[in-house]
């Protein structure tokens, strides 16, 4: 992870947050104002998206990017979603890779990998705001 990857990512992923996720946004406003008083220990949408981008990254980390890319293509949308838009949306790419969720792509592994969790960790600590 490099901290000043990370925090340059991070308002990438406050528009990709905004952009996608702005229903459960929404929902997430609505019930905090309706459960000011009462104490809910259900997670929220955008609390499981949270924890969904947390086990991503450590599953990148141990398992490698093709395996995470597999679990996660077919059991979780959103944060492919999440992670293809910052793809979209960065400028500042190092170098043309075709996308982010592209299995052949060796020669660019570890280069793909830490780009994949630098957004992971962006998109988590953006999360934490509207939490």
């Amino acid at each position: 992870m490099d901290k000043r990857a990370v925090e340059s990512y991070m308002h990438i992923a406050d528009e990709v947050i905004n952009e996608l996720l702005a229903d459960e946004i929404n929902a997430n406003k609505i019930r905090k104002k309706n459960e000011e008083n009462e104490e809910n220990e259900d997670k929220n949408e955008l609390e499981k998206i949270q924890d969904k981008l947390s086990a991503f990254g450590a599953t990148v980390i141990m398992s490698g990017r093709g395996s995470a890319l597999a679990y996660y293509e077919k059991k979780d949308v959103k944060v492919k979603k999440l992670l293809e838009k910052m793809y979209e949306n960065d400028t500042d790419k190092k170098s043309e890779i075709d996308g982010l969720f592209e299995f052949d792509k060796k020669e660019n592994e570890e280069e793909l990998k830490e780009l994949i969790i630098n957004y992971a960790i962006s998109l988590k600590l953006v999360l934490n705001l509207y939490i």
